[in-house]
């Protein structure tokens, strides 16, 4: 379980460390992210709902053949 948790963990962790330790080289990397998250919100959030939407529809099936 721990593993996981760290493996879950570095997607936050590594940007703030790679700001902690390298603040002047990680501003550009981090500041086009930024922009691409920006520029493609929606698609992003299509996305996640559509993930999230798939799951319950799934569950939902699934506790029918119960």
């Amino acid at each position: 379980m721990a593993i996981f948790v760290v493996i879950g963990s570095l997607t936050v962790v590594g940007p703030v460390l790679f700001y902690l330790v390298a603040t002047d080289r990680a501003a550009g990397p981090l500041s086009s992210v930024k922009e691409f998250m920006s520029a493609h919100n929606a698609v992003i959030m299509m996305v996640v709902l559509l993930v999230l939407g798939a799951k319950l529809i799934g569950q939902g099936i699934g506790g029918l053949s119960d």
